[in-house]
């Protein structure tokens, strides 16, 4: 009997990460789509030269693309947003990068 309980639970914790995988899965489609959404808006918003501005920090900066596609969706859904140049776009990276700290290092000799 021993035996045959420990095949059990070994079968339900093998079905029970196969649900798991299977639920992974289907948040990661629906990222997937939400993203594409995103990217439709994106491109209706921007301009040309904000369009290239975009891409070329993608390159560089891709978790800052991310927020900023975030952020623009958003402002778009809330009806705040027609249509972005690249100089509101600059203004917006800005805003979102938040201040940078300066380091000055100085030698100190002896």
């Amino acid at each position: 009997m021993d035996e045959l309980e420990q095949i059990r639970q070994r079968k339900m914790q093998q079905l029970q990460q196969q649900m798991s995988q299977q639920q992974d899965m289907q948040e990661q489609a629906q990222m997937q789509q939400a993203l594409k959404e995103i990217d439709k808006i994106i491109q209706k918003l921007l301009t040309e030269k904000a369009q290239e501005r975009l891409a070329n920090l993608k390159l560089i900066k891709p978790e800052l693309v991310q927020r900023l596609k975030i952020y623009l969706a958003q402002m778009y859904a809330a009806g705040k947003l027609k249509q972005m140049d690249d100089k509101q776009l600059k203004g917006i990276l800005i805003k979102l990068q938040g201040q940078k700290r300066e380091f000055n290092i100085k030698r100190i000799e002896k």
